[in-house]
C-alpha cells in the first residue's frame, strides 16, 4: 500500500499548497495521504475536492486518495488549517 508522507510540521494556520506527481505504476494501486499531525483544525483538498475535515491537534491520520489521484497529469495538494 504505496502512503505519500505529507509534512506540515510548523506551519502557521493558512494554506499549504503543493503539486505532486504520481507515477504511472500507482494507477491500479490503493494510494494514501498519510499525516503526522496538523495542528487544531485541517481541510485536506486534492485537485480542488475536500477529501476530509481532521479535527484532533497532532493526531495521525491518513486520507485514500485511490479514486481523486491522476496518474497522467499533475496534482494539487492543498491543506488548509485553521
Amino acid at each position: 500500500m504505496p502512503i505519500l508522507p505529507v509534512t506540515t510540521a510548523g506551519l502557521l494556520p493558512g494554506i499549504r499548497k503543493s503539486s505532486v506527481r504520481m507515477p504511472r505504476r500507482c494507477r491500479d494501486k490503493q494510494l494514501y495521504l498519510k499525516f503526522d499531525g496538523v495542528n487544531s483544525l485541517a481541510d485536506v483538498y486534492l485537485n480542488g475536492e475536500l477529501l476530509t475535515t481532521h479535527k484532533g491537534g497532532y493526531s495521525a491520520f491518513t486520507v485514500d486518495i485511490t479514486d481523486k489521484v491522476r496518474t497522467d497529469a499533475p496534482n494539487l495538494l492543498m491543506v488548509q488549517r485553521q
